[in-house]
């Protein structure tokens, strides 16, 4: 079996996250560091829009990514010709951490479980989906992406995809 039936929705969920503003950069799968950790960081940075006057802004890591964490299966009509899926994803969320950046990360992430939580059919890749959870691990500490310290989030959406079987 191929990810057909997985990628659809992944994609669903990144084209929700691409509708907040100033979201940042955004993949519908999970990078990983591989060899080196400066270039995987450098995947994950963003750099805000220029204004009118002034000096341009630093770049900064303010990214989301989705992962497929698990799946739950159950038969849906007699003689089990179709499965529906109920399939979770982790959405993760980075955004470089200073002094001042606690309201940002918050009405960010905010705003991308609610960007979710409108779309329930994902751009039409599921049935619907559960209304998100979100979890800031470690009471909101932060954590170290590369030699970046960062703000992270996950937001789990649980997404149900109707599969019909081919039977024997």
């Amino acid at each position: 079996m191929t990810d057909a039936l997985y990628a659809p929705a992944a994609a669903g969920i990144k084209a929700a996250l691409d509708t907040v503003t100033d979201v940042g950069v955004t993949f519908d799968w999970a990078p990983l560091p591989l060899a080196d950790w400066a270039a995987f960081v450098e995947r994950f940075l963003w750099i805000p829009e220029i204004p009118a006057v002034g000096e341009a802004p630093d770049p900064e890591v303010r990214a989301w990514s989705v992962a497929m964490t698990g799946e739950r299966r159950a038969y849906r009509t007699a003689g089990y010709g179709r499965v529906m899926r109920e399939v979770t994803f982790l959405v993760r969320g980075h955004l470089s951490m200073r002094d001042d950046t606690e309201p940002t990360f918050r009405e960010l992430v905010g705003a991308v479980a609610t960007a979710l939580d409108s779309d329930p059919s994902l751009g039409e890749t599921c049935i619907d989906h559960d209304a998100c959870d979100v979890s800031i691990p470690d009471k909101g500490a932060g954590l170290f992406l590369g030699d970046v310290l960062v703000h992270y989030a996950e937001i789990t959406v649980v997404a149900r995809i109707e599969q019909a079987l081919t039977l024997s």
